[in-house]
């Protein structure tokens, strides 16, 4: 989910909305308004959140998904008013993170 518009501040618990068997994880906007990212997962799926990286601009929520077979999730919302400062840099965490989830895998 992008623009879940919650700031750090609350609103409703997207947990409240969340259906049996599944775990809501956020990361709010913290200055302005809008923004914010959230993923609503399988609880069965074990997710874990991982500190992503911190880009000026941009909300992220980096996950690792799985027990058996390892799957990394990184959701980011770029505002429109940012994606020709905050892209470059978004594209080199990317890149950096496709090298460096292996490390994860074993945590």
């Amino acid at each position: 989910i992008t623009e879940t518009w919650l700031g750090p501040e609350g609103g409703v618990p997207l947990s409240e909305m969340c259906p049996d068997g599944f775990v809501v994880l956020h990361q709010p906007r913290h200055q302005g308004r809008g923004g914010g990212v959230a993923v609503i997962a399988r609880k069965s799926l074990g997710p874990r959140r991982i500190p992503a990286p911190e880009i000026v601009g941009c909300e992220s929520l980096l996950l690792k998904l799985g027990s058996r077979v390892q799957l990394g999730l990184l959701l980011t919302y770029l505002p429109p008013s940012c994606v020709a400062t905050a892209l470059p840099m978004l594209l080199e965490s990317v890149a950096g993170l496709a090298v460096e989830f292996p490390q994860y895998h074993k945590s």
